[in-house]
């Protein structure tokens, strides 16, 4: 194509592929200034997200009484938050006991007797596997 030719629509090619490029590169320089907010953001020791209505330090007071069987609605009365605010703190607290225990899949298939390249005792005469 000859962008050179006079034509009518030649200017109007033109000015929309320039319109182009202009909104691409503009694009570009936001995510550009986005991450490197979120940079300068984590370097300084901020997170990034919706702070939990729960402060951290009474997550497990939550849970706790949560375990011992208090409903859902009735901690959020206690605590003035929302429901769904009490379940993220549970469901936190719950995925940081998970990860307190430490216990590997290994030393889990160990301890419960399950050997899974065939070795350890067989199983006991009369019983099957499987």
């Amino acid at each position: 194509m000859d962008l050179t030719a006079r034509h009518p629509r030649t200017g109007e090619l033109l000015s929309t592929v320039k319109f182009m490029v202009q909104t691409l590169a503009a694009g570009e320089l936001q995510r550009e200034l986005t991450y490197d907010g979120l940079r300068a953001a984590e370097a300084k020791g901020n997170k990034g997200g919706h702070r939990t209505a729960i402060a951290a330090d009474k997550t497990d007071i939550v849970h706790t009484a949560y375990l011992e069987g208090r409903s859902i609605a009735a901690l959020a009365r206690d605590h003035d938050v929302s429901c769904g605010a009490v379940r993220t703190a549970v469901a936190l607290a719950a995925d940081i006991a998970v990860a307190a225990a430490s216990v590997t899949f290994a030393q889990l298939e160990i301890s419960c007797g399950i050997f899974p390249f065939g070795g350890g005792p067989s199983p006991p005469e009369g019983r099957r596997l499987g």
